[in-house]
């Protein structure tokens, strides 16, 4: 008795996968950061060019944009910059970013409207930016896809 006929075997390139997934999660985790930072600093008031400039660090890591205005005279942009940390870690299977603001205006006017001696005090605060950014920053996570599965198929002849 003679058997013939084809079988098709499917094949997964993990490896290959595992790298469109990486590539996928840094792409969207730089995008997020860039829709985080917007939010972030839609709240910051442009008068206070050190604590915007406390996120220049996360910014210039996802090539994202913090706008800057400095005042007439002496700018304390250069230390806000100082006072700002910013990581990113893009390494499979972890993707995060990580931001310290030691500004300390900026993390008081956080939560809360502070007056200063004159009694005068921000306008807008309290800011609560690190609020909006997240909130914009999971919207965003939750639009996103992994990239499909890609299975090959390969005839084998069986005789």
């Amino acid at each position: 008795m003679k058997i013939t006929g084809e079988l098709k075997a499917l094949e997964f390139d993990l490896a290959r996968y595992k790298v469109e997934v990486d590539n996928f999660l840094t792409a969207s985790l730089h995008q997020g950061i860039r829709i985080w930072l917007t939010a972030v600093t839609g709240r910051v008031p442009l008068w206070s060019g050190m604590a915007r400039a406390a996120l220049l660090q996360i910014s210039q890591l996802v090539n994202g944009k913090v706008v800057l205005s400095p005042l007439q005279g002496k700018s304390r942009i250069p230390q806000g910059a100082s006072l700002g940390h910013g990581k990113v870690t893009t390494s499979f299977p972890n993707y995060s970013f990580e931001v310290q603001v030691e500004v300390e205006h900026y993390v008081i006017q956080e939560d809360t409207n502070v007056r200063n001696k004159t009694g005068r005090g921000s306008p807008s605060a309290p800011w609560r930016s690190f609020d909006a950014g997240e909130q914009a920053f999971r919207e965003y996570v939750r639009t996103l896809r992994l990239p499909p599965v890609q299975i090959e198929g390969k005839a084998v002849r069986i005789s």
